[in-house]
């Protein structure tokens, strides 16, 4: 007969090899004895490197956490697989999964979006557009905050040169005319709200603060605007007619004001391809040189598509019209821009893109004696570290440049800034 079992005495270990010892955690889990299986996990985290697959204990310990309602700590461990292997579709559905679970649905969204460019089972893709469209639904309000040191070459966005032509003749220009560098600091603030009306009917409220303080208060740039009106949702489709205003403060004096409207279309083509349409016109009001005021109106169309499962692609080109009281003011701006978004190791997320804007004014300039037309270059590159967090900040390194080419030797210049600071969604 088989000996009686122990009850009392040393305690005994089965040691198992680590790829075993997983493998049975594995089986555990599926099994939903979760108390064994973690014991073992938690053995296996301590294995020597390269003893045991280290991402999959971790993920396994997230699928407990998630079972156990521990939410935020399963946000944790999927985030820490993400960013050595951001590739891992199934994490990133997980951690999708958890973050909707604690209410970030912004967050959410992202990584379901980026999920939707692997290739997933067709049921798999229903479920996360049910998931999207439960985030719509619930979506109440948003607050995006950022600040940073903004290193500038040229706060003043004037020419290097200090002898211009006007009418054929020199000028030499006043020294804060001319290209001066400084140092300020910007901070930005922008929150949305989605008051739920009846059915896909609601309202659309947005509003934006961003202010560059500089040590030279005389380049201090202040903006500030507003958005408000109705919105109509259903699936894969939105479109907002709002009410718009907003407000400049330039150098600490009353620059400019604007009083308009604004279309938005946005519509899902597929499950990795978003298309969004806007036409706003407003008249706009300047505090000093008043012969700028008139109307201005500016149409868009962008495109964005996740091209693999940490990659996504937006591309956008535009037009603005401005009207103004002096005819020779009056012209017509084409822009094209492109940025790429990768998720790379080492928890980095990068945005990279070009701009480009084509500008030809209505009428003869005489000062210039010849019909004024700019060629503008640009681009920037965003680095966020986004396994970095104090209190839900993440560090963020950018560098923007900006060439103006001009046939009016005034307004031609170049400009490179770089922000160094913190950014927070919630």
């Amino acid at each position: 007969p088989p000996p009686p079992p122990l009850r009392d005495g040393p305690d005994y270990q089965v040691v198992l090899p680590a790829q075993e010892g997983l493998d049975l955690a594995e089986r555990l889990v599926q099994e939903k004895n979760y108390d064994e299986a973690e014991k073992i996990l938690l053995a296996l985290s301590d294995a020597p490197a390269g003893a045991v697959d280290s991402v999959k204990v971790r993920f396994l310990l997230g699928l407990i956490a998630v079972e156990r309602r521990e939410y935020e700590h399963a946000v944790t461990l999927f985030r820490s697989i993400l960013d050595e292997r951001p590739d891992l579709v199934r994490v990133r559905l997980e951690l999708a999964r958890a973050l909707f679970a604690l209410g970030r649905d912004q967050a959410a969204a992202y990584h379901f979006r980026f999920a939707l460019a692997g290739d997933l089972p067709p049921a798999t893709v229903a479920n996360i557009r049910l998931f999207l469209d439960r985030i719509e639904q619930r979506k109440k309000w948003r607050v995006n905050a950022s600040i940073s040191l903004a290193p500038d070459t040229n706060i003043s966005n004037g020419p290097k040169d200090s002898v211009i032509q006007l009418f054929g003749l020199p000028f030499e220009l006043d020294d804060d005319a001319r290209k001066k560098s400084g140092l300020g600091l910007s901070s930005s603030l922008s929150a949305e709200a989605y008051p739920h009306i009846k059915g896909p009917i609601g309202l659309e409220l947005r509003s934006s603060a961003y202010f560059t303080d500089y040590e030279n208060a005389q380049f201090d740039d202040l903006f500030i605007s507003a958005e408000a009106g109705p919105r109509y949702k259903a699936r894969d489709f939105s479109v907002s007619t709002l009410a718009t205003a907003s407000r400049r403060v330039y150098g600490g004096e009353g620059y400019s004001t604007t009083v308009g409207g604004l279309l938005s279309v946005s519509k899902g083509i597929t499950s990795r391809t978003d298309v969004n349409f806007r036409f706003a016109a407003a008249i706009a009001k300047y505090d000093v040189s008043t012969v700028r005021n008139g109307p201005v109106y500016s149409a868009r169309i962008g495109v964005r598509r996740a091209i693999d499962r940490r990659s996504a692609i937006s591309l956008a080109i535009g037009a603005t019209r401005e009207q103004t009281h002096e005819p020779v003011l009056q012209n017509t701006q084409y822009q094209l821009s492109a940025s790429l978004t990768r998720e790379l190791p080492w928890g980095v997320t990068a945005q990279i893109g070009p701009d480009l804007y084509y500008r030809p004014f209505d009428e003869y300039d005489a000062s210039i004696r010849a019909v004024r037309h700019d060629w503008t270059y640009g681009g920037s590159l965003a680095v966020i570290k986004r396994d970095w967090r104090f209190h839900g900040f993440a560090p963020v390194l950018s560098y923007h440049y900006l060439r103006n080419n001009s046939n009016a030797d005034r307004f031609s210049y170049d400009r490179h800034r770089v922000n160094i600071g913190v950014t927070r969604s919630f």
